[in-house]
């Protein structure tokens, strides 16, 4: 017997999977009709089909998503990110920049 925290569940799940069905639906056509819109007149390219441009966002999805995601979110914690990253969240937290520890190898080499 389903109890009644299951079929919660289990609608939730089931309107979870519609509503991406509909979305991805939607975007496949309005990716068509920006391209059919826009490319021909400008660039003198194809009309695209909906299937086509359902592909295109696939094609899209593979070649621009981020290539490395760690199993555990936790672990972004001990990524260091991007260089420019340390400069704002010093600024952000009103600390000065650079750190004292950034600053000691160019001192020892300005003491040589």
């Amino acid at each position: 017997m389903i109890t009644t925290r299951k079929k919660g569940v289990l609608h939730l799940m089931f309107f979870g999977l519609v509503a991406a069905c509909i979305f991805a639906l939607a975007f496949g056509w309005l990716v068509m009709l920006l391209w059919n819109a826009l490319v021909p007149d400008l660039f003198s390219g194809p009309s695209l089909t909906y299937w086509q441009s359902v592909g295109l966002l696939i094609l899209a999805h593979l070649i621009f998503r981020p290539q490395f995601r760690p199993p555990n979110p936790d672990q972004w914690r001990d990524h260091p990110g991007p260089p420019w990253a340390n400069y704002f969240r010093c600024k952000f937290r009103g600390e000065e920049w650079p750190p004292e520890d950034v600053r000691e190898p160019d001192e020892a080499v300005q003491a040589k």
